[in-house]
């Protein structure tokens, strides 16, 4: 009797859940879990560190792990190959079921390549994290070339001194979209496959803010450039200690204006973008124009006034500029990181 062969998808798209932990010399012989909130680990100066990488492919079939190319690297976002710095690897392992791919790697603190990420936090500063990016290069059965996925968090170095007595010790999770596309494969019923594309729920997330939607939900440990849960409308949008963006992407500058151009066209009403946008940092050249528009000094002698003697203070870079947005009206707010006052 003839068997017709089970026809096999084409094109496959699978989503790859990743989970990253970094953990540091307790001194005593192993290493314990870095204390961290929803928007970053706190990395302790000097400290040799261990970043463990946890793969859990949907479909563990199709997307065998063989092993661990590499663990790498870096700070910043967005950082070219070149940059990224290959860790020693400690150990890879699979689970016994086979559903869950681990790697350990080990980070000395002393590297030259590093030091900006073992270099203590400047005192006096609102934000004082900063970007890190993590990857992980695997190769995978019937994919020619090796896969590398690429993680973002915030970190903030902190004196090795430093006591957390209540922190997060859950490991933080990206999620990994990756299309494939089955080939003709020169070994008979086994499997070949190309990459067609592989982008992270940070990636999705980014594109859609600066497209305009809005972005999918998330969980609270997820890494995407939403690290924090989104407030509700009346609380305050701390754009004062967000990123000043000096050199800034072609594609961001024409979103910011014809986001503006609408809003000159109509002062009551602010974009639907805006909100996201002013998360991801306002370019320096525009933050003028924005920060009015957003405090609603056009609408209010009284608040225009303080505004203008709110700018000319020397020591402005101390307070932290917050715009509430309270449906109807704009409020400008200033603070020295404790209470809030309305002026």
């Amino acid at each position: 009797m003839h068997v017709r062969p089970v026809a096999r998808e084409k094109i496959l798209n699978l989503t790859v859940p990743v989970f990253v932990d970094i953990r540091e010399d307790d001194g005593r012989g192993s290493f314990s879990p870095i204390p961290r909130d929803n928007r970053c680990f706190k990395m302790r100066q000097g400290a040799r560190k261990e970043i463990i990488v946890t793969i859990q492919p949907t479909n563990s079939k199709i997307l065998n792990i063989e092993r661990c190319f590499g663990v790498l690297i870096c700070p910043g976002r967005n950082v070219p190959d070149r940059d990224l710095h290959l860790l020693d690897l400690v150990r890879q392992e699979h689970s016994q079921e086979g559903k869950q791919f681990t790697v350990t790697s080990l980070w000395d603190p002393n590297l030259d390549d590093l030091t900006i990420l073992n270099t203590e936090s400047p005192p006096g500063l609102v934000d004082k994290s900063m970007f890190m990016t993590i990857a992980v290069d695997l190769v995978m059965t019937g994919i020619q070339e090796q896969v590398r996925f690429v993680l973002e968090t915030r970190v903030i170095i902190v004196s090795p001194n430093e006591k957390f007595w209540m922190y997060n010790k859950k490991a933080i999770q990206e999620f990994f979209y990756i299309l494939l596309e089955e080939e003709e494969s020169s070994v008979e019923n086994e499997f070949s496959y190309k990459v067609l594309s592989l982008e992270s729920q940070t990636q999705r997330e980014r594109l859609q803010t600066r497209s305009g939607m809005r972005p999918s939900v998330r969980t609270p440990d997820s890494l995407s450039s939403y690290q924090e849960e989104e407030e509700s409308d009346d609380e305050p949008l701390q754009s004062g200690s967000g990123n000043v963006d000096k050199d800034c992407a072609e594609d961001i500058l024409i979103t910011w204006g014809n986001i503006l151009s609408k809003w000159r066209t109509d002062f009551t009403t602010r974009p639907k973008q805006l909100k996201p946008l002013v998360r991801e940092g306002i370019p320096e050249a525009l933050r003028g124009e924005v920060w009015q528009l957003l405090s609603g000094v056009h609408m209010s002698e009284h608040l225009f006034e303080r505004y203008r003697v709110l700018i000319t203070k020397s020591r402005l870079n101390q307070f932290l500029v917050s715009i509430a947005f309270v449906e109807g009206q704009g409020s400008c707010e200033v603070s020295n990181g404790q209470h809030l006052k309305t002026l």
